[in-house]
């Protein structure tokens, strides 16, 4: 589990309160076991992400800035990795800003 999914969970737990792991199931959508994986570091899938993101979105005005998290993440690999990273850190800013345009456009449905 990389560190946006980590803050992500972190921030829905916080919005959300102290639930039982049934309850922060049932508002996430996310089943209840698969729920207790990803607390516990399991790799989360996009559309578990997305679930997360637009919760976090809808009930607080501020959501996590994932984009400089990215963007700060590759800076370090490409200090650590050289031009071999600067690649895969630029294909991954592009996934990250195509997610993001992704969970705005869900956001903007759920509305």
């Amino acid at each position: 589990m990389n560190e946006l999914e980590k803050q992500t969970i972190q921030e829905f737990i916080e919005l959300a309160g102290k639930l039982t792991i049934t309850d922060y199931g049932k508002l996430s959508g996310i089943e209840r076991t698969r729920f207790f994986r990803l607390v516990h570091g399991a790799d989360m899938k996009v559309k578990e992400f997305v679930a997360l993101q637009s919760y976090i979105k809808t009930h607080k005005k501020e959501t996590i800035n994932w984009s400089q998290i990215m963007g700060d993440m590759n800076l370090k690999k490409e200090v650590g990795n050289g031009l071999a990273a600067r690649s895969e850190s630029l294909l991954q800013f592009e996934r990250t800003n195509r997610l993001q345009e992704l969970i705005d456009q869900t956001s903007e449905i759920a509305a």
